[in-house]
């Protein structure tokens, strides 16, 4: 995916094309090449969490889990206010010393299927060999995006790898 470095350019109007696999593939992209100077960019992936197509929702919730905090930050910081930079400020203080494991569990389980969506993210970024719970979790909501995103997620590490 660093190959298309010289894309970014192009990633906005290629993340809002009606073709599925072109906003797919554009979200890859965002996320191996985005850094901090391409906030706009991370703000248009993270509000294509409710995107039309389950395909490009599980692509945006692989993004959110393998995001850098830097490249979310600077996401939350070009969106308006409202729901998306509320659950992005929320999944970036997931990163600290004392995650609201609670709160993830009470997204996974909340009515909004974007909600589900970044703590679906969260319950990914914190799992691991040792606690898949949350993982476990969100293998019990609604989206099938999100169920097959943490079934492929707790597989991967219960293969060793993360």
């Amino acid at each position: 995916m660093e190959l298309a470095a010289p894309m970014m350019e192009e990633l906005p109007a290629l993340l809002s094309s009606p073709i599925r696999n072109v906003r797919y593939f554009a979200i890859a992209v965002a996320l191996a090449n985005a850094d901090e100077r391409h906030g706009p960019i991370i703000a248009q992936v993270m509000n294509l969490s409710l995107d039309p197509d389950s395909a490009v929702r599980w692509k945006v919730l692989e993004f959110l889990t393998d995001a850098s905090i830097e490249q979310l930050a600077a996401g939350e910081s070009c969106l308006p206010v409202g729901q998306v930079k509320e659950l992005a400020e929320w999944l970036i203080l997931q990163d600290g010393e004392e995650p609201d494991l609670a709160g993830i569990v009470i997204r996974l389980e909340a009515g909004d299927p974007r909600t589900r969506l970044f703590a679906a993210a969260a319950a990914a970024s914190l799992s691991d060999e040792e606690d898949t719970s949350l993982l476990e979790h969100a293998l019990m909501v609604e989206e099938g995006e999100i169920r097959s995103f943490a079934q492929e997620r707790l597989e991967r590490l219960r293969e060793g790898g993360s």
